[in-house]
């Protein structure tokens, strides 16, 4: 058997979680840029890049600081070849510039993306395309597995439309964003539909 570490274990265990709620997980690139981070519309705060010395192309020139332009990136990407209908979620790590300049400092997120017609269809009733309350079922899954005590309050977040977007919330604490990507983002990536994504920072959740 697989000796996993606790921390380790919990976040299997999550992968489990929201699989079964159909989701499909992810894997993508580790590299970013300032340029696809602007992109997404994220705050100044994630222009503060790790940069690599001797990158294979200057898209990939930093490391990223969100799992959001990948995932965005990989809805772009699948819907281009024909799969509009999708669930996805990646756990991964993101990095930041240390402090003593040596390694960088990395921190585990959770970022999920919905788009097209839900995937709970049922023989009697139409198809639904999925809208910003299946995004916040999962966020509520995904807190209910971590028994965290949390709140969801409205919010202003850049890649997300106004109106249409929440903070979400743990002990006072703010871990992470929830909505639909707003016109401008959604152009940037050459998308045109909706598109409902959430990052959350896994890190307070496995404390």
């Amino acid at each position: 058997d697989q000796v996993l570490a606790p921390k380790e274990r919990e976040v299997f265990a999550l992968r489990r979680c929201l699989a079964g709620l159909g989701l499909t997980e992810v894997i993508t690139m580790s590299f970013s840029s300032p340029e696809e981070t602007r992109l997404a519309q994220l705050d100044e705060g994630h222009l503060d890049m790790v940069a690599l010395q001797n990158p294979l192309a200057e898209t990939q020139a930093r490391m990223r600081t969100s799992l959001l332009p990948g995932l965005i990136r990989t809805i772009a990407s699948n819907i281009r070849h024909g799969t509009t209908d999708l669930a996805l979620f990646e756990i991964g790590p993101i990095y930041k510039p240390s402090n003593d300049q040596t390694l960088p400092d990395q921190f585990l997120r959770l970022a999920v993306a919905l788009t097209g017609l839900a995937s709970h269809r049922h023989w009697s009733r139409e198809p639904k395309l999925v809208d910003f309350y299946d995004l916040k079922g999962v966020a509520e899954a995904v807190l209910e597995f971590f028994a965290a005590p949390s709140r969801f309050e409205p919010a202003l977040w850049g890649p997300l439309e106004p109106g249409l977007a929440g903070k979400i919330k743990v002990n006072g604490r703010d871990i992470g964003y929830l909505g639909e990507l707003n016109r401008s983002v959604l152009n940037a990536f050459d998308l045109n539909r909706a598109v409902y994504v959430m990052e959350v920072d896994l890190e307070p959740l496995l404390e």
